[in-house]
């Protein structure tokens, strides 16, 4: 498929890829709302690692995602976001505790028709239309704390190995 079309192989594989987070990191009722649509072509999930400030480099998000009772509180920012007026919901990385560097980011599932969260469309650019990438930001944003993929903290191990796996499929473009 990508012998013949690197667009077509970018779009019906990368996004199942760096969905892998949720697949193997949500709770089943996550996964059955979320992942396995996705997998069937009904739903999209969105990947949303970079920020105005830190680029791609997952160390430095600073996206704040405090822990209050039995929710989370989001705040702040991601740019170059991939189907961001498109995604139904979005794998989100947050910084759950500032003074633990790496470890202190984690990984969230977000529904992205949320109160609180504005999406705005980036003009196209790197001929990657198809992708429409844009800017995603949370104001007070509220997800539960089953929302979180994995252990708190782990996001930043979590993403590595998402973008490890992404980089393979890339070479095969």
């Amino acid at each position: 498929l990508a012998y013949q079309s690197g667009t077509t192989f970018a779009k019906l594989s990368l996004q199942p890829e760096f969905a892998s987070v949720l697949g193997e990191h949500g709770t089943p009722e996550l996964v059955a709302e979320h992942f396995d649509p996705m997998l069937r072509g009904e739903a999209l999930v969105a990947n949303q690692v970079t920020e105005p400030d830190a680029g791609s480099d997952a160390g430095g998000i600073k996206l704040g995602a405090s822990h209050r009772g039995e929710e989370y509180l989001l705040d702040g920012v991601k740019t170059e976001a991939a189907f961001a007026l498109d995604a139904s919901a979005a794998i989100v990385y947050g910084r759950t505790s500032p003074d633990a560097g790496t470890r202190g980011i984690s990984a969230f599932l977000v529904e992205q028709g949320r109160e609180g969260i504005q999406r705005d469309l980036s003009p196209p650019d790197l001929g990657e239309r198809w992708m429409r990438r844009g800017r995603v930001e949370y104001r007070g944003v509220r997800i539960p704390s089953d929302h979180r993929l994995g252990p708190e903290g782990s996001g930043f191990k979590l993403v590595r190995t998402e973008l490890t796996r992404e980089r393979g499929l890339l070479a095969a473009i």
